[in-house]
């Protein structure tokens, strides 16, 4: 039996969309055989390698030019027979943000509305190449208005002191799943974790993915603390610039998380269809509304796309 797509309407989910793909065998999605290339972007937390997650090193954005950037195609992302998100759904828990002084560069309300202008735009255009097969078909990752985004403010749940684990963040990832119950396949689950202001973090990435019960998740610490090095100021100035690492990460993490939600998916030399292209950042209008973003991978071009 394939997989099937279906949804129910859920208090907590918005613009819920039916939608069902097709028949045939699903991929096998084991944790073992974790590839070496996949294990060398993996998270190292307090001196141990964490399998099956994925980070977004710090790094230098150098501009918005993509010329001179076409590589050949055998630089390509691979497929590697796995599933990615036939029709993703996000929800993104604000963990702990009730306390004093949790969120001093309202990225609350930026990264909200980033996310409900993301659906159905052109950057996000550049995932709807990619695909899995299933039963000898094709099945591609879809880009459309009706994609369920919901959002949670956990203040129920306490942060652990002095910071909490990529176990933590998990436990967390599957209570906000439980919240959404966006009653679809695990593989198109996207649970989103944000951290807020003055968490120290016990791990050097920006923010990264992984795997917990068959379905994805984020760890997005509160991307303002980091500066420069995740992408503060890249394209911005002034105030508004500390948010800048906002959007360029989080479009980062939801593409990956798309393309190869549980590392069976598509990445090939350079990483997933994040990492290629983290070097870059510009202004982008989306449906009325303007965003730094960082471009993605294409493998129909051969070179980054916003």
């Amino acid at each position: 039996m394939g997989r099937s797509v279906l949804t129910a309407a859920s208090a907590a989910a918005v613009l819920v969309f039916l939608a069902a793909c097709g028949s045939g065998s699903t991929p096998s999605t084991s944790v073992s055989g974790e590839s070496a290339a996949s294990m060398s972007q993996a998270v190292v937390e307090d001196g141990h390698v964490l399998p099956g997650t994925h980070l977004l090193r710090p790094h230098q954005v150098i501009g918005s030019g993509l010329s001179g950037q076409i590589a050949k195609p055998s630089e390509n992302l691979v497929y590697h027979n796995g599933q990615v998100m036939l029709f993703p759904a996000i929800g993104l828990v604000y963990w702990g943000f009730n306390r004093k002084n949790a969120d001093p560069d309202n990225e609350i309300p930026y990264l909200n509305s980033f996310l409900l202008h993301l659906r159905d735009s052109y950057p996000l255009n550049v995932v709807t190449q990619y695909y899995e097969i299933s039963g000898g078909h094709k099945y591609y990752i879809p880009n459309y208005p009706a994609m369920s985004i919901a959002f949670w403010y956990d203040d129920v749940n306490a942060l652990p002191s002095p910071h909490p684990t990529d176990k933590d963040v998990q436990q967390e990832a599957l209570r906000a799943a439980s919240h959404f119950n966006f009653q679809l396949p695990g593989a198109d689950n996207l649970i989103i974790v944000a951290i807020p202001h003055g968490v120290p973090m016990n791990y050097a990435a920006c923010a990264y993915h992984g795997r917990v019960d068959g379905f994805t998740y984020t760890n997005l610490p509160y991307q303002p603390d980091f500066g420069a090095g995740c992408g503060a100021y890249s394209v911005n100035p002034g105030p508004i610039g500390i948010l800048d690492a906002v959007t360029e990460t989080t479009i980062h993490e939801v593409a990956e998380s798309m393309t190869d939600p549980l590392f069976f998916g598509w990445y090939g030399p350079g990483g997933e269809i994040g990492d290629k292209c983290q070097q870059f950042a510009a202004n982008v209008t989306i449906h009325g509304a303007t965003f730094p973003v960082q471009p993605l991978w294409s493998n129909e071009t051969s070179d980054c796309r916003y």
